[in-house]
């Protein structure tokens, strides 16, 4: 912070393994608040981010866990492995950036300077500031066709089912999305017709 660096990091304290946003983990914010207190820096602006995918490589291992496996460890060797997995297509990434939070204003917005609250009001404020950064991420996540496909699938209430019933799900699904003015994906806004392939 001394030096000016942007620090990237995942409020949550580790990527969600269904892509549902997860309670925040509040150590890193609070270290840097504790930094930010201290005067390691004039200001601190805080950019929430969302960062969404067609697709994930882990796919299979999702499908374990909810079966009932526990999550495995990352190493080197599922690294180097994961590079064949690169030479195929997964689909579109979706990088969205809001509006900075600055510090300064939010502590002048609120009428309080954090280096006269107390450890419990810091807390506080701190917890307050990890669910607003959440809540700005989930406004600004991106519905895609592959999610909106497994919610509609999700939604047939037999293990067989007619694609006439898929796509009922499927147009109920986009109507109500975008009745709401939920952001869409670039290929659903255009064309939001369940086409099977």
């Amino acid at each position: 912070l001394e030096e000016g660096f942007n620090i990237e990091f995942f409020l949550e304290g580790t990527r969600s393994r269904t892509g549902k946003l997860i309670m925040p983990k509040l150590g890193l914010l609070a270290i840097l608040l504790n930094a930010y207190r201290n005067g390691a820096c004039e200001d601190l602006l805080i950019v929430p981010i969302f960062i969404g995918y067609d697709r994930v490589i882990e796919e299979g291992a999702y499908l374990e866990e909810i079966e009932g496996g526990q999550k495995k460890p990352e190493n080197l060797l599922q690294v180097l492995k994961a590079r064949k997995f690169l030479k195929h297509r997964h689909g579109r990434i979706y990088v969205r950036f809001n509006e900075p939070i600055s510090l300064n204003a939010l502590l002048a917005e609120k009428g309080h300077m954090i280096t006269d609250m107390t450890t419990k009001e810091q807390n506080t404020f701190c917890r307050t500031l990890a669910y607003r950064v959440l809540n700005t991420i989930d406004r600004m996540t991106v519905v895609t066709p592959h999610a909106l496909f497994a919610s509609a699938t999700l939604n047939c209430p037999k293990s067989r089912f007619s694609f006439d019933q898929l796509k009922f799900h499927w147009e109920t699904y986009i109507g109500y999305l975008s009745s709401n003015g939920t952001k869409l994906t670039d290929t659903l806004s255009t064309d939001a017709t369940l086409t099977i392939h």
